[in-house]
């Protein structure tokens, strides 16, 4: 087992003003991968997609979601889903830090020189 506060992870910046912690990674987990990302007031991050699946649990704060057609105001403990391909993007809309826990697989995070290991023959 493994129990870390993910405030004593070091962020780094994601871009977009985005911090990211890496939490739980392929290192130590087989299956899934948990990361924190930190959206200051007023940023966002575009619309975009993954060939993967995702789920997302907001930790504080609130936010809009988009799929690019409709918006989703969430706020802390709203819990979502991210089907692989479906296009997404939010942007804190409150006057806190919007802060969620995100879960991918391990494979999603495949690095190239690890790609036979990911994706076994």
């Amino acid at each position: 087992m493994k129990i870390v506060n993910y405030v004593d992870v070091t962020p780094e910046e994601y871009g977009h003003g985005i911090t990211k912690r890496d939490v739980i990674t392929a290192d130590e987990a087989p299956t899934f991968h948990m990361r924190v990302f930190e959206l200051p007031p007023g940023v966002g991050h575009p619309p975009h997609s993954h060939p993967f699946e995702h789920e997302v649990i907001v930790l504080s704060g609130q936010g809009i979601w988009t799929d690019g057609q409709k918006e989703y105001q969430t706020k802390k403990g709203d819990c979502m889903y991210i089907a692989s391909g479906e296009k997404h993007g939010c942007a804190n809309n409150g006057k806190e830090v919007f802060r969620i826990a995100c879960l991918i697989p391990v494979l999603a995070t495949c690095r190239a020189e690890d790609i036979e290991e990911c994706f076994p023959l």
